[in-house]
């Protein structure tokens, strides 16, 4: 590995609590097989929080570039921040409140360093909630499939990215979306001509948040998701933000009937396993209730469907799993 290479990583942070934001940071501070630089640059997106710039100063001193945002200006431009105050050759994202496995950034480097067609490679998760882990999930290294799910859902896991400096800022970093920057980005980033790559081994432990999405964040996403894949860059791959405040306009009817939709599909999904007759019922209701949810749910159905057909493919190459 060329030991000049530096990897900087991106972090910001509102609301974690601060125990958990120094197991972040140390989880990358305690990479192994490092033969190269790394450098973490930390973000607060919350000016109300006294205190918490120094704590973290004073604890890290010069192993952290830290900054406090005068305002709070959200994820996407807290990033672009970080970006900006970076200097590495690579990029990796982390969240304040996950925590990156030992051998995470060598693995990641190497792969970027022997795939030099590959622009971004994201990794597996494994989810916690209280200290216990509950699943894993991986998505794909295969190519032809990820360009196929990309209207659908996201392609690589956002807070395992590692990706190519130059790339990020060939496309201008993050757009200012208030939720789904990652999908913006990776959108764009196809679109542009680049590829993308998983690692099929875990590389971070992701933390399960003890609150459901809230039905008002919900129906932003799905907003935005459908506005990145069918408006917003159906001529060219510019973003146009007054664009962006129109659609994500929404009625009281539209927030209400989604709410609605939420409320159902939240129980219909807690029955899945203990009356799944009555789950799917509630669950199709909730698709009739909101045309938002509706566009979810015909989502995961799709993808579910391109990952099953591409399978079934005769003759089709893919990388063994590992």
């Amino acid at each position: 590995m060329n030991a000049r290479i530096k990897v900087s990583v991106l972090m910001a942070a509102y609301n974690e609590p601060i125990e958990w934001i120094c197991t972040s940071i140390d989880s990358m501070l305690s990479q192994t097989n490092c033969a190269y630089a790394v450098e973490l640059i930390l973000v607060l997106d919350n000016p109300k929080r006294d205190g918490l710039f120094e704590d973290l100063k004073q604890r890290y001193g010069n192993r952290l570039i830290i900054f406090k945002n005068v305002e709070n200006v959200g994820l996407a431009r807290s990033l672009n921040k970080a970006f900006s105050l970076s200097s590495g050759d690579y990029l990796a994202r982390m969240d304040a409140d996950d925590i990156s496995l030992p051998h995470r950034l060598a693995e990641q480097v190497n792969y970027l360093e022997k795939h030099q067609d590959v622009a971004l490679v994201g990794g597996g998760i494994e989810r916690f909630r209280h200290g216990v882990d509950s699943s894993i999930a991986t998505i794909s290294d295969d190519f032809s499939l990820l360009k196929k799910l990309i209207k659908f859902r996201t392609i690589a896991f956002h807070p395992t990215w590692c990706l190519r400096r130059s790339v990020f800022e060939a496309l201008g970093g993050y757009n200012p979306l208030p939720v789904s920057q990652d999908f913006d980005f990776l959108y764009r980033l196809l679109r542009h001509g680049y590829r993308v790559g998983n690692l099929q081994n875990v590389v971070l432990k992701y933390r399960s948040s003890d609150k459901n999405t809230s039905a008002k964040k919900s129906l932003i996403q799905r907003k935005v998701h459908y506005l990145v894949s069918h408006k917003l860059y159906a001529k060219d791959t510019k973003y146009d933000a007054r664009k962006v405040d129109e659609y994500l306009n929404s009625s009281k009817i539209i927030k209400s009937s989604h709410e609605l939709s939420e409320k159902i599909f939240g129980r219909g999904m807690a029955l899945r396993k203990s009356n799944p007759v009555i789950a799917i019922l509630l669950i199709a209701i909730s698709a009739l209730v909101s045309p938002y949810q509706a566009y979810f749910l015909s989502n995961n159905a799709i993808s579910r469907l391109v990952i099953f057909l591409h399978k079934q493919r005769p003759f089709s190459k893919r990388r063994a799993s590992r």
